[in-house]
């Protein structure tokens, strides 16, 4: 994320072993103040981004947060994460369940602006 900048987007992918669907209800991330789950979506020509209430893992399927895509919002981050660290990052499961990681900090071009996050 640019110097300054509280808000930044988060990319993974989901793997459910298990053998029911798991529905993905929130997050958090180390360091940011909330967390959003975000689709991109085109209107008339327009990108915007659209907040989700969950996002579904089948049973023994994959889910992908991507840019331009589904993908994680980090609202109000306290302090940029240097490159090729590690932010604590957790899903949350409508069950009650967990699943966390520690995610590498990656910085790749202008991510925001080429997938509409500048209206964050």
């Amino acid at each position: 994320m640019p110097s300054g900048q509280a808000t930044t987007a988060a990319y993974l992918k989901v793997r459910n072993s298990g053998d029911s669907s798991q529905s993905i209800i929130g997050a958090s991330a180390a360091g940011a103040g909330s967390e959003e789950l975000h689709r991109t979506r085109e209107r008339e020509g327009m990108v915007g981004m659209e907040q989700l209430d969950s996002v579904e893992v089948a049973a023994g399927g994959e889910f992908e947060f991507t840019p331009g895509g589904t993908h994680l919002m980090l609202l109000g981050i306290e302090r940029m994460p240097a490159p090729d660290t590690t932010v604590r990052l957790c899903l949350r499961t409508a069950t009650g369940g967990e699943a966390c990681t520690d995610a590498i900090v990656r910085r790749g071009g202008n991510v925001h602006s080429m997938h509409g996050h500048g209206d964050h």
